[in-house]
């Protein structure tokens, strides 16, 4: 499942505030590579970050991926909206993954 999320400032890349991104639900694989990145789960705020970024599918006008570093130059306010939006992706997946 994907859902569009709509920040208020926006992220800033390359000198551009870019408002609108899709994110995807997380999988199982997404927090094994994580952690071996290095990231501990117990280190809550950095591992949610690093698992937010490789969960982000597309940014309007930006054609890159998005590293956990770039998620560190938002707002809290587009910080707090964001984790909403990954919060929904997440629940929306439930019911699919359940009825497999």
């Amino acid at each position: 499942m994907s859902h569009v999320v709509t920040l208020k400032k926006g992220l800033p890349i390359k000198g551009n505030r870019h408002t609108t991104l899709t994110l995807r639900e997380p999988f199982v694989d997404d927090l094994v590579a994580v952690e071996a990145d290095g990231v501990m789960a117990y280190q809550s705020n950095t591992f949610r970050r690093a698992l937010i970024a490789r969960c982000i599918e597309n940014v309007d006008g930006f054609a890159g991926d998005i590293t956990p570093s770039m998620l560190g130059r938002l707002s809290m306010t587009d910080w707090n909206i964001l984790q909403r939006g990954f919060d929904v992706a997440e629940e929306e997946g439930k019911p699919e993954a359940a009825s497999e």
